[in-house]
């Protein structure tokens, strides 16, 4: 694993004051509701008829006779969104910014966030499970009169481990809590051109988790989601091959994709190539070369090469996947063959003689006569032959089953349980916190805050230069309204600035 403490290019505010006041950390309790922006409003009529209509397009386009007959384990398959008829995976009525950040934050407790920047992983934001849920009460009480300056943090501490808590208003009360300076940790990596991947991403929001429950019922036993949140003109992770078949949904932007013939059949996990090393061979041409476009789905059987690069614009893509070589008849055998020792259902001997090792060097009474051991291993694949035919191997993968999708379905309540609060939404009204003045020239790759004699300056990406610059006009502002061409990246500049006291929310 390679050390993040370098990064490729600065964060909006990981700087450094020049002059710095004392701090001060503290918990503050509460739970989230939706006024503060929680993520109960997945749960509304909107979401569960937007889910509705993917179920639909699963059903009705994708999962067809014809694509099980010809198409599964053999050969990729891309639909365009103009062939789906609905568009339920389209844009942010799918997935908005704010969900990415809840989901960023839930992945980083669960430790399932993962940070690549063009084929290497980076350490990944550390924040402990809150023993109880946290909310920024700035959002349930009028904003801070005045804003103080704090030490800056760079983007590659790893100090989440214990939780940010409030920076100190003048008389000493605290007005931020965990919630800004948690979702700010957990995203900021975005921010240098990392890209952010979730493992397990069906448990950080309700809609991915009940996608992912209906496949499994009527198609595949077990699904999960994996998300891909990638800046522009860059890649997550180079040419490999999966043990999983997956299939993609193309949410926000777009990618340029190849995907080439597989250099092995049904590959097992064993067999996976370019995930530790890179790639050994060069592919050669491409089987398939196209764009994945907003509302897209694309389908890569496990074993086909492939690699995907973002275009000039930022990239978020879903990855439902079925882990086929987990199940797959080989695997199954195996697995079956080893509970037949542990639920002790073999006759003792036999179940010995599985248990005990197995030694060819001709050792002085270490290892058996030769016919003897030829005979005794003989018998033992006979008594466990016997037990191995289809119903038992149908038995055995519906325990496995069983167990994957019970502990799938309590990790999900268990992320769900924490009640995660974004401090501001896309049509909030936020402004330069009061008491504060700030210069920042168009371009630039510095903003300067000041509060009377003190001062804050604070090194940014030149991307967020234009939207601090018009915060610096003292004006309030439509988040949305915000000038900057990633929407994901204008909302982790403010989440920074935010958790620094540098805005104020005036309205939600």
């Amino acid at each position: 694993m390679t050390n993040a403490g370098k990064s490729s290019s600065c964060p909006p505010c990981s700087g450094e004051a020049k002059k710095r006041e004392d701090t001060e950390e503290g918990r503050a309790g509460g739970r989230g509701n939706s006024e503060n922006g929680d993520d109960r409003a997945e749960a509304s009529p909107s979401r569960g008829s937007l889910c509705e209509s993917a179920r639909k397009v699963f059903d009705e386009k994708l999962f067809t006779s014809s694509f099980f007959r010809e198409v599964w384990e053999r050969s990729p398959l891309l639909l365009r969104s103009s062939e789906l008829g609905a568009h339920p995976f389209s844009g942010r009525k799918f997935i908005s910014e704010e969900d990415m950040v809840r989901m960023c934050y839930r992945g980083a407790i669960a430790e399932t966030l993962k940070v690549f920047q063009e084929g290497k992983l980076y350490d990944p934001p550390q924040i402990s499970f809150p023993e109880e849920a946290c909310v920024d009460i700035s959002a349930i009480r009028p904003p801070p009169r005045a804003a103080s300056s704090s030490s800056g943090e760079r983007s590659s501490d790893r100090e989440g481990k214990k939780a940010e808590t409030g920076k100190m208003e003048e008389g000493g009360e605290r007005h931020r809590t965990t919630t800004s300076a948690s979702l700010s940790r957990a995203t900021c990596r975005y921010l240098e051109g990392c890209s952010l991947v979730i493992n397990q991403a069906d448990r950080t929001l309700e809609i991915l988790q009940s996608i992912c429950q209906h496949l499994s019922k009527k198609y595949f036993s077990h699904v999960f989601a994996v998300s891909y949140l990638t800046p522009p003109r860059t890649h997550a992770v180079k040419t490999h091959t999966d043990d999983q078949d997956v299939f993609l949904l193309q949410v926000w932007g777009s990618k340029a994709w190849k995907i080439w013939t597989p250099p092995q059949i049904l590959p097992l996990t064993e067999e996976m190539l370019g995930k530790r090393e890179a790639f050994p061979d060069d592919p050669g041409k491409p089987l398939l070369e196209f764009v994945l476009k907003e509302g897209d789905i694309l389908y890569i059987p496990r074993g086909f090469p492939h690699a995907a690069v973002t275009t000039e614009e930022p990239s978020l893509h879903i990855t439902l996947t079925v882990p086929t070589a987990e199940f797959a008849y080989v695997t199954c055998l195996q697995r079956l063959v080893k509970s037949l020792v542990l639920t002790h259902t073999l006759p003792s001997d036999t179940e010995r003689r599985c248990r005990s090792a197995l030694l060819l060097k001709d050792v002085p009474g270490a290892a058996e006569d030769l016919h003897a051991l030829r005979a005794a291993v003989d018998a033992c694949a006979e008594q466990v032959a016997s037990r191995l035919n289809y119903d038992a191997l149908c038995n055995s993968l519906s325990s496995q089953l069983e167990t994957v999708n019970a502990m799938q379905r309590r990790q999900f309540l268990r992320l769900q349980a924490v009640p995660v609060s974004t401090p501001f939404t896309e049509t909030s009204l936020v402004a330069l916190a009061a008491g504060l003045t700030c210069k920042c020239e168009e371009g630039s790759a510095e903003a300067v805050f000041f509060k009377g004699t003190q001062s804050l300056t604070m090194k940014i990406c030149p991307s967020a230069s234009k939207l601090i610059n018009v915060l610096a006009n003292r004006q309030p502002a439509t988040v949305c309204d915000l000038p900057c061409k990633d929407p994901f990246e204008r909302f982790c500049v403010l989440l920074v600035l935010h958790s620094k006291a540098l805005i104020d929310v005036l309205s939600r």
